[in-house]
């Protein structure tokens, strides 16, 4: 059975994504190109379909001139109401066919003027033709044209926009002229759109700009897919890069880094990316240093304990007080470290047991004075203090004292004779900055960072009888970090180290939150 590879996998995902973009835009811009057709379609078709209403309506000013004449005449368009047959014949008196071969009749005086035939009448030279027996208001015989259908394009209103002659409900395409007598509405004469009755210009006109709207639409469409696939591609592309290099830290290589121009979402994870990958870089490398200390420490004292064991089974050293007394410091050592060990990784867990209660920052440090008072003597270390009272912190006693221990430790270890300890404590606002100062020697600028890291030496090379473990400021960082207290290292002015400890106040009045 074909099984495709991780890597091939991945390549079917991306260019699942990138199609999946393409036809996104693709459809979303063939959208809005069929939209914009449309819209332009109906939107021309509206105008102009106006545009030939008023064509229309200003070549039939004679008709209502006549129409006018008519309303004149009679005072009202009840004669058109009764027989609509009388404006369906002044319309085609008035819109002669070509066929007929003749123009149309002179229209009537405007706004109800009368002339020599009468009101509304067209004027004949020596008078009107004879009429039709039995109808006396129709045309002469002679000029009775054929049969011609009824029009449908125009339609007469009254001055309410009630319907006389014509459909009773108008379209909405319909266009409308006022037939004014004296300066009034009598009425109105409505064009009703009829494609049929379109002039063969009108037409070729109409289909050409519906033939450049159709090329036009083609056009954007094959654009906007071709735009469409650029956008895709430039998109997918730094996806493809982010995918190949989590498949390289997946592979674990964390040197990968990727390089996304730009000052988009794209290029700012990029730049997260970066940052993991070097951050799981610089965790593996302190991983296995970490393995490797914790093995070199446990190697020495290890290696001592079974060379003094084999010298004793060995009958080369006796089991004196004295070689019992060196197995049991290396048995101390080992103890010591092991113990270090395990409240670090209770303190990476969260395990670490706190009681805090209120306490006086002063009192603390002044224990701890005393507690090292003889070690400190027999170093060679004289102790300065200036400790302000009433500084009340909210903490662990027994934590915050392995914190100023693991302090002394550190002076006690690396600080030459005679030596000086400073410690200062003062208010500032609504915290206590604690300052622990001792000579010389101090540490270089560029180890001042790593101090707290575990068994982190500044000489790597320091033996253990001048060196603990590389355990006891990391654990005192835990400690300060549990009590929000914020612990930096900086270069003393006697020449040595001074740690800034800067505790949060507990404000007695209020009590603690």
């Amino acid at each position: 059975m074909n099984r495709s590879t991780p890597n091939e996998g991945t390549a079917v995902r991306m260019f699942r994504i990138r199609y999946k973009l393409f036809l996104a835009m693709s459809a979303l811009n063939a959208c809005l190109v069929t939209g914009a057709y449309v819209f332009n379609s109906v939107s021309f078709e509206k105008h102009f379909t106006t545009y030939l209403g008023q064509q229309e309506l200003a070549r039939q000013i004679p008709l209502m001139g006549a129409l006018a004449g008519e309303f004149r005449k009679s005072g009202s368009w009840e004669r058109f109401r009764q027989s609509p047959r009388r404006f369906h014949q002044l319309v085609n008196d008035y819109n002669p066919r070509p066929e007929d071969g003749a123009n149309p009749p002179p229209p009537g005086p405007m706004n109800g003027q009368d002339d020599a035939a009468g009101p509304g009448r067209p004027f004949f030279p020596g008078g009107p033709p004879p009429r039709p027996p039995g109808d006396p208001d129709g045309p002469p015989a002679y000029l009775q044209p054929a049969p011609r259908p009824v029009p449908q394009h125009l339609a007469l209103l009254d001055s309410d926009h009630s319907t006389i002659v014509g459909p009773q409900r108008l379209p909405a395409v319909a266009v409308m002229a006022p037939v004014t007598v004296n300066g009034k509405t009598a009425g109105y004469l409505a064009y009703i759109p009829q494609r049929e009755i379109v002039s063969s210009g009108e037409q070729i006109f109409a289909e050409q700009q519906q033939r450049i709207f159709t090329r036009v639409a083609i056009g954007l469409g094959f654009g906007s897919i071709l735009m469409s696939f650029g956008i895709a591609w430039w998109l997918s592309r730094p996806l493809k890069e982010l995918t190949r290099g989590t498949r390289a830290l997946s592979a674990g290589r964390y040197d990968t880094r990727i390089a996304i121009p730009g000052n988009d979402e794209l290029s700012q994870l990029a730049a997260d990316f970066n940052t993991l990958a070097a951050a799981l870089a610089a965790n593996l490398d302190a991983r296995q240093r970490w393995i490797a200390d914790i093995a070199h420490e446990l190697r020495t004292p290890l290696a001592v304990l079974r060379g003094e064991i084999e010298a004793l089974q060995d009958g080369v050293r006796q089991p004196t007080a004295a070689n019992l007394q060196s197995l049991g410091q290396e048995v101390q050592r080992l103890a010591r470290l092991v113990d270090d060990l395990h409240t670090l990784s209770q303190s990476d867990q969260g395990a670490l047991s706190y009681r805090k209660e209120a306490l006086d920052l002063g009192e603390l440090v002044t224990e701890v004075i005393s507690q090292h008072h003889r070690r400190l003597e027999a170093a060679g270390i004289r102790v300065e203090t200036d400790l302000a009272t009433g500084m009340t912190v909210w903490g662990d006693q027994a934590r915050l004292m392995q914190l100023l221990a693991n302090l002394m430790q550190n002076t006690l270890r690396y600080t030459d004779a005679p030596g000086t300890l400073r410690i200062s404590l003062r208010r500032v606002y609504n915290r206590a900055e604690l300052d622990w100062e001792d000579s010389s020697p101090g540490v270089p600028e560029k180890d001042l960072p790593h101090l707290t890291e575990r068994l982190f030496r500044v000489e790597s090379s320091r033996s253990r009888a001048t060196g603990g473990s590389g355990l006891g400021l990391s654990i005192a960082k835990a400690i300060a970090d549990a009590h929000d207290v914020a612990m930096r290292p900086r270069a003393g002015a006697l020449g040595g180290l001074c740690w800034e400890l800067v505790f949060p106040l507990l404000n007695t009045d209020a009590g603690h939150a």
